[in-house]
């Protein structure tokens, strides 16, 4: 048996050791037939489906404690889910919490393991899916509360398996130092496409550096990106632009923002942050126009995503600039660089790649105050 440390989880789960003792199942009013024994503090909410679930106090296949939750899933019809599930106590609104769960199963299938509202929309918070197998597997996230909205732990099954459940744990994460400034470096393209920028077209083709700089026009600084777009024979034509990825690592509201216009007609452009559900679309004109989307970001690894899909027949340009990820609820009062000085190695020759003893010949770019006396020439 494994020593698991679940004394901090007590004030947010009753019984997080899912051993015993073990009190008869209550099914809510419905279709399903629920049967069995379940750990105190924990419910069945699986009734309302066309569905057999039979729980047991198990004490053989047991993980660190003497006894744990097993879970015999025998029918699942109509695209019903069997859920196991606890209501979280105590979550304070703009915490961090981090979950993690001990699993079973008896055959590979999928179990998804969900902070989810307790009352409508019932919308996932966070949501991990696995395939414990026959060994037993921790599964955990950090994840983020918000509002005043009651919250529950949720064990989701899709398939008939036999499920052995233990030890559970709901924690305050441990503070993470708060993102501060612009998380987007060269967010205003003042050396170029650079940094992990990158275009991309609908063709498979990325968008060469030298065509998309201009100087002519910006929201911020001195330049901005320009993206020319050539008529197809495609039915469509979809741009894509993606910003170098950035790690969270403090979970919370972070709010992206960035500048952009259109050279003819509008057009309906989406910003969105890989990874995640913050997603919006916004019909741009030709006139520089500042927009934001904002949302909630777990641990991971995000980028600012700037989509356009445009008619075949029409030859267009998007400008964009003053590109920017903060972690705040708002955005910012205007365009904040992700540093002071922005400096850029760059090289013409394609894929970067030189034979021996060729000539190499590197672009070097500055933005930003340069402090005095320094050459960057």
């Amino acid at each position: 048996m494994v020593d698991i440390d679940t004394t901090l989880s007590t004030a947010l789960l009753k019984n997080p050791d899912i051993s015993s003792p073990f009190v008869p199942v209550i099914p809510s009013p419905g279709i399903g037939k629920i049967s069995g024994v379940i750990a105190h503090g924990w419910q069945d909410n699986s009734a309302w489906a066309n569905v057999r679930v039979r729980y047991s106090e198990e004490r053989t296949t047991v993980h660190s404690h003497k006894s744990c939750q097993r879970i015999d899933v025998l029918q699942v019809l109509d695209d019903g889910r069997v859920h196991f599930f606890q209501p979280l106590n105590g979550m304070s609104a703009g915490q961090g919490y981090k979950l993690s769960i001990w699993l079973l199963e008896s055959v590979d299938v999928p179990i998804e393991v969900a902070v989810r509202q307790l009352g409508a929309p019932y919308q996932d918070i966070d949501c991990a899916t696995i395939t414990p197998g026959d060994h037993w597997k921790r599964v955990s996230f950090n994840w983020y509360a918000t509002g005043d909205a009651p919250l529950g732990l949720y064990i989701r099954v899709t398939q008939p398996v036999t499920l052995w459940v233990a030890d559970a744990s709901v924690k305050v994460a441990d503070p993470a130092a708060a993102p501060e400034g612009n998380l987007l470096q060269n967010g205003s393209f003042e050396t170029g496409l650079a940094g992990g920028w990158s275009v991309w077209n609908s063709s498979g083709r990325f968008i060469e550096q030298p065509t998309t700089l201009d100087r002519t026009t910006a929201f911020a600084g001195k330049s901005s990106l320009k993206i020319r777009i050539l008529p197809t024979l495609e039915r469509m034509t979809e741009v894509e632009l993606s910003s170098p990825p950035v790690d969270i690592r403090q979970p919370g509201s972070y709010t992206a923002s960035v500048a952009l216009k259109v050279m003819n007609e509008p057009i309906t452009i989406s910003v969105s942050l890989k990874n995640s559900k913050v997603s919006q679309s916004f019909v741009i004109g030709n006139k520089w126009q500042r927009v934001s989307v904002t949302g909630l970001l777990s641990p991971g690894s995000t980028a600012l995503i700037v989509r356009a899909i445009i008619s075949p027949d029409k030859a267009d340009a998007i400008w964009v600039d003053a590109a920017e990820l903060h972690f705040r609820s708002t955005p910012t009062p205007r365009y904040e660089p992700a540093h002071p000085v922005e400096l850029n190695l760059t090289s013409s020759q394609p894929g970067h790649v030189y034979l021996d003893k060729a000539a190499v010949v590197l672009h070097f770019a500055t933005a930003g105050a340069v402090p005095p006396g320094l050459d960057c020439t």
